[in-house]
């Protein structure tokens, strides 16, 4: 029997939403069925979760679905003291407990964007896949300083050449430090990255905000950063051509270095624009 089927029944449809949260390959699946629910080759833990009614409409605000779970759950946990680095991703499926096949539909494909805590539950605020392609304009414009993302694909530095893997040997509030984090030659940690396995299916990501000598300011802490963690640190770009160059990098450089630093429309008579 078809999922239409069920849906047009007018007693045997059973419908129960399945939500299944990820980050790379570690998944958080729950469904609000009162049993659990084996879905093809998963299964879905019953919790009280709800949702408010998906919404469409120009104004991205009136498009946030709103996921409420209690605060038990380990989903939950994950956001009680420092959020993961990653986008958390949510597909929500519908179907009918009663049909055999488990022919579900996907009802909404979107990321989670904050949690909000509210006595024993915790409210989950959700866009729409969609609002990622929204936006309006072009996203590089013409500047001194180069709009790629380090290491990305316009980018082309090979971030594994320039790799430092080292063990932290002290924490203290959002400052690590180790004898081994000791840049490249010519390179800053400041304004690079430290990354490292999570243990749960992805890899979690810090900014480094500043350096001082073997001891990186990152942007925010995990409970998983004590000492004894591998972790690797790559170095810093100021999107700078001078900082291009100390990566081998200038024929990708995407700012414009010789624009004129003069206005010539500011209307002084000892440089007029004719």
């Amino acid at each position: 029997m078809t999922f239409l089927a069920f849906e047009n029944s007018a007693a045997r449809g059973e419908p129960i939403l399945l939500f299944d949260f990820s980050i790379g390959i570690a998944h958080w699946r729950y469904t609000q069925a009162d049993r659990p629910i084996q879905y093809g080759a998963v299964a879905f833990e019953p919790i009280s979760i709800s949702r408010t009614a998906p919404k469409q409409s120009q104004d991205i605000r009136q498009q946030i679905m709103t996921v409420t779970v209690p605060r038990s759950v380990d989903l939950a946990n994950m956001f009680a003291q420092y959020p993961p680095a990653g986008d958390m991703l949510l597909t929500v499926t519908m179907l009918h407990y009663e049909d055999p096949d488990q022919q579900g539909i996907v009802d909404w494909i979107g990321r989670v964007i904050s949690p909000t805590w509210k006595g024993s539950t915790v409210e989950f605020q959700c866009e729409p896949v969609y609002t990622s392609v929204q936006t309006t304009g072009l996203r590089r414009r013409w500047g001194l300083n180069c709009p790629h993302v380090l290491y990305g694909t316009a980018c082309k530095v090979n971030s594994a050449l320039y790799r430092v893997t080292a063990a932290i040997q002290a924490v203290s509030g959002f400052n690590i430090s180790s004898a081994g984090f000791v840049a490249p030659a010519g390179l800053s940690f400041a304004g690079g990255f430290i990354e490292w396995d999570s243990g749960m299916g992805y890899t979690e990501r810090r900014t480094v905000d500043g350096v001082s000598g073997t001891t990186l300011t990152i942007a925010y802490g995990s409970a998983q950063l004590v000492p004894g963690l591998s972790v690797n640190v790559y170095p810093g770009c100021n999107r700078t051509l001078g900082d291009c160059q100390k990566f081998g990098n200038n024929l990708n450089f995407g700012g414009q270095p010789n624009i004129p630093t003069k206005n010539p429309m500011d209307g002084s008579l000892a440089n007029p624009v004719y």
